[in-house]
């Protein structure tokens, strides 16, 4: 049986947050705002204005004018600082007929409370729903194999920057 799929829920933040020690940082997916192929924009978003599209774009040239390219070899872990490093990466096609080339991302969500930078007010639900005791973390499994994976029992799989 076939169910129409309800609205998706979007909530208003900020993207731009101050940070006491280390100066401001963003918090954002640039697909999830505009919209993509993979992660079309819900029809009960408003429209982005001209001043938010030309800040957006602001931010991502600068961004790409400035950042460094990365190529990790098999084997290879790059840990960060998901508030303290604007990021992202490029396109990958794994090659289904030999098996190779295939990657696999592993997103871990790791917080070291003395070392944790102040959860900003509008991030702070977000934060709970992974950091915290909340049933969504409860109900949620680390899987470290691909093929053992359910997405919607991932944590953060559906969040960026949370």
């Amino acid at each position: 049986m076939h169910r129409d799929k309800p609205p998706a829920v979007w909530t208003a933040r900020p993207i731009l947050f101050p940070e006491a020690n280390h100066g401001p940082f963003f918090c954002f997916s640039r697909q999830k705002i505009t919209g993509s192929e993979h992660y079309p924009l819900s029809p009960t978003l408003p429209a982005m204005t001209e001043e938010q599209a030309e800040a957006l774009d602001a931010v991502h040239y600068a961004a790409e004018e400035c950042g460094i390219t990365m190529t990790l070899d098999p084997g290879d872990i790059l840990l960060y600082n998901n508030l303290g490093v604007l990021h992202g990466r490029n396109a990958f096609n794994d090659d289904a007929q030999s098996g190779e080339h295939r990657r696999h991302i592993l997103r871990l969500w790791l917080r070291n409370e003395d070392l944790a930078w102040q959860t900003p007010p509008g991030l702070e639900r977000d934060w709970f729903l992974v950091y915290g005791e909340s049933e969504r973390r409860g109900r949620a499994q680390w899987r470290m194999r691909p093929e053992d994976t359910d997405r919607d029992r991932v944590i953060g799989h559906k969040m960026t920057c949370s």
